[in-house]
């Protein structure tokens, strides 16, 4: 829609801003209440942009099924969306389906964007802080990361997969040899070349000698592989694609718990054809060659030795082949080559040598790996460059080095990956002008190896929350996957074959965190690109692990894009620079837009099909932004006058600080014997500051040594009970201001003391908070040296009695300054102080419902006024709130200098 009047324009944007300000602070923070099934959305988003953005998002969840997500848009650096779509929780409670919405800030799983977001930029933040240039700092060797500490497990995974790819034994007892250098030979068991030397053979389009898993002759000669990604070629020694192509409809099926990287050897009996298959975890199955289970399950099968130092383990495997009496030969990483039966691979001949024959090198591409361990570089592992591929598994490492999953370590994993997965091409290999890449999650999840190493044994988690996060202040809004929810954590579900959803089990993401183990919000997504995008460049981003996709009129302009698929969570974060054109040359300058669901699906295609509709998505949402007359001033970060949140629950607070935005007053009360705050937040200034709740009495003196002695002054100084323990909240700024002084849970003995002792001394008290434990009053309070005129401060009045006081002081020329409310059992008192400087419209009301504080709000805000300070309080189990408006001081006028000639 386009206005053509500005005034319902811009009347409309008001009364938008108002109605989903009021939605925002009555529902995002409340306890999450059972809802109707039905599609629902809960945010902040500037109105035609929300309703054109709405139906795109209704429509893609309808079709792949998704349960909740939340959706974020910015426009150079502004943030102009933010919202939760659908349900964040499906439970059953007392017999019914209760379902709660989610909401803007709720939490869901990120999988791989996690790379982009955190790793990517906490690696290069580290290593610009030690001074690293990671296109020159190695991985391995002399003076790199590791040294060589992982050499005996490079030549483990080395000997296993070069130069032999596979090995295979034909219907006349011929044993053929596929090289990694594209040549295959014929000979004998122990003469690989008698019959034939080595000559070329082709693979299927698209795939690599690496991504065979196994290769085997039939009783009619043909020639079966098998390759990573579960898929079958037929064909001839020469060419393995001769009678049949891999066909991504017609995968194997393998045994529960195995995979294609779990494969060591495969074979085909002459006497039945019939498929035998040998795992790295010690047993054996027979099955047809789409059906690897089909005649047996896996049964135990033995080696030479266990002990992979003997290059005779599963682990040292290179090859195995059936003979036409059904002999099984098996050929290891050491040169020798055993015969026996399925189970039992030497029972007939101890192993004996084999002749490897003179290989020619067919180019860079396929040099002796042992050559490329010290060519991996740092950068090579942000850009998918290092040859590694695929992920590090757990559970073989588990196996491999007898550990528990609690002793397991990512040095285990490292370890278990280097022998067990080949390089797939040498590190930093360009062939034409395209660099090669392989998509590694592995090569992110060694940082939190790396991490630990530069900083003296500061974990990656820790390090990526200290350094990282907690400066952007999301260190409570991206966490990393944990089996202890807390109520901005949304439930993840996977979709089952019937495409109905199925909670996904609560998981740490322990060893994973650096590859993909991270939770947050679109919002909070958004928050950490608008960050990178004002401190990188575009070829920094993409030097730490952000893909790039060209775009515009002759592919002018790159857009950072990275997505992400785990169990219960699918995003995508998507980076539009400056100058971006779409196809049809609408320009998308500096809009970023983050997707983040609670659902996944990976019963079949489905994953990657609903991934590409993401990315749609997201285009689709960053072409609606042009045409939605955001205004330019509009900006949910710190661009409305205040953002008040009232009747929190005392777990959610830390989910309450709005980027942009900082608090200036925190109050505590309890309802029904259960803690809750208000806050007041306004539009960072520039301000350092600092915001601490929940702290013991220590915890708080502690907290005032810490932040004083680095130039911290005391804002607010807030005491409530949790339970029955007091609790102390205080806000901190670096500013510079007056003299001021503090104490907190003192007697109302000691209180009147001091009280006495400081006014005396010129001191004027700015809060006097009060708790009442065992039915005794503790006073804590802050004091400033400020000319405030005449004072009054009533630290007990009870509830009936302040409109009294109050009318009296307004008589007196004095207006109220601070307002608190505390109780003694079941009566009510107010903590007030009047001052008779500053003077200037206010409005104070008391004894409100939420619903009523909220509309007395609205309406001062329309009128200028900001709120300054609202308490609540218990009456008959319900909560009341008092609070007062002021309208703002008004700005300075600016000083003009007459020039005298």
């Amino acid at each position: 829609m386009v206005h053509t009047n500005i005034i319902p324009h811009l009347n409309k944007m008001k009364q938008m801003i108002q109605r989903y300000l009021k939605m925002i602070c009555v529902l995002v923070l409340i306890p999450l209440l059972s809802v109707p099934a039905q599609d629902v959305a809960r945010g902040v988003a500037w109105p035609e942009l929300e309703e054109n953005i709405d139906p795109l998002v209704q429509d893609f969840m309808k079709k792949y099924h998704i349960v909740g997500m939340t959706v974020a848009v910015s426009r150079q650096g502004r943030l102009i969306l933010s919202k939760g779509y659908g349900f964040a929780k499906k439970e059953i409670h007392i017999g019914q389906l209760v379902l709660k919405p989610m909401l803007q800030d709720m939490r869901t799983r990120i999988g791989s964007v996690t790379k982009a977001v955190i790793t990517g930029p906490v690696a290069s933040q580290l290593l610009e802080e030690k001074g690293i240039d990671p296109d020159k700092k190695t991985l391995y060797g002399p003076n790199s990361i590791f040294g060589n500490q992982f050499e005996f497990d490079q030549e483990i995974g080395t000997r296993r997969y070069f130069p032999i790819v596979a090995m295979a034994i034909g219907p006349d007892d011929k044993v053929y040899t596929w090289y990694r250098g594209m040549t295959y030979s014929v000979g004998t068991s122990n003469d690989l070349d008698r019959y034939q030397e080595p000559l070329s053979y082709v693979l299927p389009g698209g795939y690599s000698v690496v991504d065979i898993r196994g290769i085997a002759i039939s009783k009619s000669n043909k020639v079966y592989v098998w390759y990573a990604n579960g898929t079958r070629s037929i064909g001839t020694p020469d060419k393995l694609d001769r009678y049949e192509k891999p066909d991504k409809d017609k995968k194997v099926r393998l045994p529960n718990g195995k995979g294609m990287s779990n494969i060591v050897g495969i074979a085909i009996a002459k006497s039945n054809d019939r498929v035998y298959v040998w795992y790295d975890d010690g047993t054996r199955s027979v099955g047809s060659s789409l059906n690897f289970k089909k005649y047996k399950e896996p049964e135990p099968y033995q080696t030479p030795s266990n002990a992979i130092a003997s290059m005779m383990s599963p682990y040292n495997i290179r090859g195995i082949g059936i003979s036409k009496k059904d002999v099984v030969y098996t050929w290891y990483s050491n040169n020798k080559v055993s015969s026996g039966t399925s189970r039992n691979l030497s029972r007939y001949l101890q192993p004996y040598p084999y002749l490897i024959p003179e290989l020619p090198v067919v180019g860079s591409l396929f040099l002796d790996p042992n050559l490329w361990w010290e060519k991996i570089t740092l950068r090579h592992l942000l850009t998918h460059r290092t040859g590694f591929e695929h992920s590090g598994d757990g559970k073989g490492a588990q196996r491999m080095f007898n550990v528990s999953e609690s002793q397991l370590t990512y040095r285990h994993i490292h370890q278990h990956f280097l022998r067990t997965k080949p390089l797939r091409f040498r590190p930093g290999l360009i062939v034409g002008n395209n660099p090669m890449i392989s998509y590694s999650n592995h090569g992110f999840g060694l940082w939190t190896l790396i991490v630990p190493s530069l900083t003296n044994g500061t974990s990656y988690a820790d390090y990526a929350l200290s350094r990282y996060l907690k400066p952007l202040r999301l260190i409570h809004l991206v966490r990393p996957m944990t089996s202890h929810y807390d109520m901005m954590d949304a439930t993840p579900y996977d979709l089952n074959k019937d495409k109905k959803s199925v909670a996904v089990p609560p998981k740490d993401s322990n060893l994973g965190l650096a590859a993909g183990g991270w939770t947050a919000s679109a919002k909070s997504l958004l928050w950490i690109t608008r960050y990178l995008t004002r401190r990188y460049t575009v070829k920094e981003l993409r030097n730490m692990g952000w893909f790039a996709r060209s775009g515009g009129p002759s592919n002018a302009y790159i857009k950072l894009h990275h997505n992400g698929l785990i169990g219960g969570g699918m995003a995508y974060v998507v980076i539009f620079p400056t100058g971006y054109l779409s196809k049809s040359k609408i320009p998308l300058n500096d809009i970023h837009v983050a997707i983040a669901t609670n659902t996944s699906d990976f019963t079949k295609e489905t994953s990657g099909e609903a991934l590409a509709a993401m990315e749609t998505l997201a285009s689709q949402i960053a072409l609606a932004v042009p045409t939605s007359n955001v205004p330019a001033s509009w900006n949910i970060w710190g661009g409305f006058p205040e953002w008040v949140r009232t009747a929190i629950p005392e777990e959610a607070l830390p989910f309450t600080f709005e980027h942009g935005y900082q608090p200036v007053w925190i109050d505590g009360y309890q309802v029904n014997g259960k803690t809750y705050y208000n806050v007041i937040l306004r539009p960072e200034n520039g301000t350092p500051w600092v915001e601490r709740h929940n702290l013991t009495p220590k915890q708080y003196q502690l907290e005032f040594n810490y932040w004083l002695s680095r130039g911290y002054r005391p804002l607010q100084v807030e005491s409530y009970l949790s339970g029955t323990a007091v609790r102390y909240a205080v806000i901190f700024i670096n500013k510079k201001g007056p003299a001021w002084q503090a104490y907190h849970g003192v007697s109302a003995n000691i209180h009147q003391q001091r009280f006495n002792k400081l006014t005396a001394q010129g001191y004027r008290p700015v809060n006097i908070s009060v708790v009442s434990v065992n039915g005794k009053a503790q006073f804590t309070a802050l004091y400033e040296k400020q000319n405030v005129g005449s004072f009054v401060a009533l630290a007990a009045i009870p509830l009936s009695q302040f409109q009294k006081h109050f009318d009296e002081n307004r008589g007196a020329g004095r207006q109220l300054a601070y307002l608190n409310a505390w109780q003694r059992g079941n009566t009510v008192y107010l903590s007030a102080i009047w001052t008779e400087k500053p003077q200037r419209p206010y409005l104070t009301r008391h004894k409100l419902l939420r619903s009523q504080f909220e509309n007395t709000r609205q309406d001062y805000i329309k009128k200028g006024f900001l709120t300054q300070f609202v308490t609540g309080y218990s009456i008959n189990n319900s909560a009341r709130f008092a609070a007062h408006w002021m309208k703002p001081a008004p700005k300075p006028k600016p000083t003009y200098f007459k020039m005298e000639n």
